[in-house]
């Protein structure tokens, strides 16, 4: 069973914050440094194994992280054939594929107090069941099979966490986009 890690939790924004900044720092030192070393070819397998190397760096860290950070990584994956174009290298779209299907989700008791706040009332009370195990689950909620008055309903509840992450997130997110230059190199 694979859920999603207690860190994705986190409302501690300057702890994410400086965690998502130290990541960037190092890939782009690491970048810089393979640039100025003249050795920089592109589309060679030595730089394809670094860009490699770096994207499942950014995929670990979004999942360990989760929101606005999977969110993010679902939109490089969306990009497929025309990442190059876009400036972003294929193994980044590549090593963040399974994010826009195979997210890890939460247990059940951590989000059920999301919907108990929003219905205002608690789960038990509205509904028949709950089945515990998300049918699906992705950067920003997760949805879980209920049955209401004996019909059969999917309930979307956001994660607990996502309101007090998303500003923090967003603002570390604008800081480094200024920062990186097309193709990554």
């Amino acid at each position: 069973k694979v859920e999603a890690p207690e860190s994705a939790a986190s409302t501690d924004g300057m702890t994410r914050s400086m965690c998502a900044m130290a990541l960037f720092s190092q890939a782009k030192g690491e970048y810089d440094q393979l640039k100025a070393s003249g050795t920089w070819q592109a589309d060679s397998e030595t730089n394809r194994a670094f860009h490699r190397r770096w994207a499942q760096q950014c995929f670990d860290f979004a999942v360990t992280h989760g929101g606005l950070y999977i969110k993010a990584s679902q939109f490089i994956a969306s990009l497929q054939n025309s990442s190059e174009a876009a400036g972003v290298p294929s193994e980044y779209v590549d090593e963040r594929r399974p994010l826009t299907d195979r997210v890890p989700p939460r247990p059940c008791e951590q989000v059920a107090s999301v919907a108990e706040a929003e219905l205002k009332a608690p789960l038990e009370t509205l509904v028949t069941s709950v089945e515990q195990k998300p049918i699906a689950a992705a950067s920003l909620a997760q949805v879980h099979r209920c049955t209401v008055k004996e019909r059969l309903v999917a309930l979307k509840i956001q994660y607990p966490t996502l309101a007090e992450q998303i500003n923090a997130d967003f603002d570390v997110m604008m800081m480094m986009q200024g920062s990186v230059a097309p193709a990554g190199y």
